[in-house]
């Protein structure tokens, strides 16, 4: 019983050694990611320009709500 106790915790240890493992790797590709974007301007002006277009939109989201709002009052 005692060595099926130690068997488990190891391989609960070994488990999130895995864990933790495939969790560096996904930050590791998520950081060569971002990087390979900054270091293609093309990427980056896209990027920019959808910040802009995402951000008119919530311009006029926001205005439209307003308009609800002060129909309700």
């Amino acid at each position: 019983m005692m060595r099926n106790n130690n068997l488990l915790l190891l391989l609960k240890e070994i488990m999130e050694d895995i864990k933790e493992a495939i969790r560096t790797e996904e930050e590791i590709e998520r950081e060569n990611s971002i990087k390979d974007k900054l270091s293609n301007p093309k990427s980056l002006e896209d990027y920019i320009k959808n910040l802009e277009l995402l951000q008119m939109k919530l311009n006029a989201l926001t205005d439209h709500i307003d308009q609800i709002k002060s129909k309700a009052k």
